[in-house]
């Protein structure tokens, strides 16, 4: 136990995934021809001196936009900046009088130096998350997008085997097949508004946002909304909405009734497993 006796763990861990220098033995074979082409424009965006990225600023390989525009929501003129923490991770434990040293970069391949800075931080056991996965929704090619989330899904697995007590992974689920089936949805019937549960993550949002702008259809974006499943009240909603919920969110059957919800449809991971449930207001 790390601290005062208890278990410590971080639900919030990332590694900082290089789609160019981890997955060459995890790609699908079928799909080695259009990686090796996304590495070749990650060593030239290199070469320029530019930092790693595919998707979110000017310099991105997959899809340049704005530097800091968070999805055409608003423009910033290439003023705007990221933190770079300053002031240090003093967050835990509660009183610790100096701040933690930056989080070496080389915690995101080495397991060793992961866990060094695990015990420095007092932290048992982590939640992997990506840093760079929810950037392959801007790739046109839908199965090449498949095939990088399943890249990821097994190099993450194997990083996370070799310390399986202490490193927990997750699941990417592809936003894209969610926004077809609300989009077709709207389409036969108006959807008067969409929920999406908090514990699909920050990532699967911005994926959401992105494959509705990309479809023209911001105005399913306009009547989208948040809930959490723990204070969620289905007679709050008009019938016909529909809520998405991690398919393993431990509630969702509390959900469902005929006063309540019903199921309306289940997407698949790349791996053909059940990641998102999509309910129906009754």
């Amino acid at each position: 136990m790390s601290w005062n006796g208890e278990l410590v763990i971080d639900l919030d861990s990332h590694v900082v995934e290089r789609a160019d220098r981890f997955y060459q033995d995890y790609i699908d074979p079928s799909y080695r021809g259009a990686y090796q082409q996304l590495c070749d424009g990650v060593a030239q965006q290199a070469k320029a001196g530019h930092r790693y990225s595919l998707f979110g600023s000017r310099t991105s390989v997959v899809e340049p936009i704005e530097t800091g525009r968070p999805l055409g929501t608003r423009d910033v003129f290439g003023l705007s900046q990221r933190s770079d923490m300053e002031g240090g991770r003093k967050a835990f434990p509660p009183g610790r009088p100096d701040a933690l040293p930056p989080i070496r970069p080389e915690a995101s391949w080495d397991v060793k130096v992961r866990l060094e800075d695990m015990d420095r931080a007092m932290v048992d056991v982590g939640v992997l998350y990506p840093t760079h996965v929810s950037s392959y929704c801007a790739l046109r090619d839908g199965g090449f997008e498949n095939a990088l989330y399943r890249a990821y899904h097994r190099w993450v697995a194997d990083f996370c085997a070799q310390a399986p007590k202490r490193l927990k992974w997750t699941l990417v689920a592809n936003m894209r097949d969610v926004a077809a089936y609300v989009i077709a949805s709207d389409r036969s019937a108006r959807v008067p508004a969409v929920y999406l549960s908090k514990d699909l993550g920050t990532g699967k949002s911005v994926q959401w946002k992105f494959h509705l702008e990309k479809s023209q259809r911001t105005d399913l974006w306009q009547r989208t909304q948040y809930f959490e499943a723990e204070t969620f009240n289905p007679s709050d909603v008009p019938s016909g909405s529909l809520l998405v919920l991690d398919v393993n969110n431990r509630l969702l059957n509390d959900l469902i009734g005929p006063a309540r919800c019903s199921i309306a449809h289940v997407v698949k991971d790349v791996a053909n497993a059940p990641s998102a449930t999509i309910l129906r207001r009754n």
